[in-house]
């Protein structure tokens, strides 16, 4: 449904914007009676939904705005310092891996209020 052309013009492309005037929240989206108008279905629906959406939600929240203030992200720069950038055509295939990495995709620049460079190694090492 969300890769739908008719839905979305270019799902597979990177943009923002799309969701600019969504201002639903998770358990709103998912109980959206008009369905073109749901931004995931991760939760569930109807009967099958998800009690707990608002506790993972702010859950989320919290981890990713933390990220954001801990790391600075880049674009992660092969040998010859050219960036590697994804390929969402590969990404299709492996939509429900929850074990895959965006290690070959995404570096960590630094820790913001650490020391810095050798922190983001670790992190590049450990994590991913």
């Amino acid at each position: 449904m969300l890769c739908s052309v008719a839905v979305i013009c270019s799902p597979r492309s990177f943009d923002p914007l799309r969701y600019f005037n969504d201002f639903q929240t998770a358990s709103e989206a998912a109980s959206n009676p008009d369905v073109s108008k749901r931004d995931h279905f991760g939760f569930g629906a109807w009967w099958r939904i998800c009690q707990g959406m608002h506790v993972a939600e702010r859950s989320i929240f919290l981890g990713v705005s933390r990220m954001l203030w801990d790391f600075g992200f880049g674009i992660a720069r092969d040998a010859q310092g050219n960036e590697i950038v994804p390929d969402p055509e590969k990404l299709k295939e492996r939509q429900m891996d929850l074990n895959r990495s965006p290690a070959e995709h995404l570096k960590f620049e630094n820790l913001k209020h650490l020391s810095g460079a050798s922190q983001a190694k670790i992190c590049d090492q450990f994590w991913f």
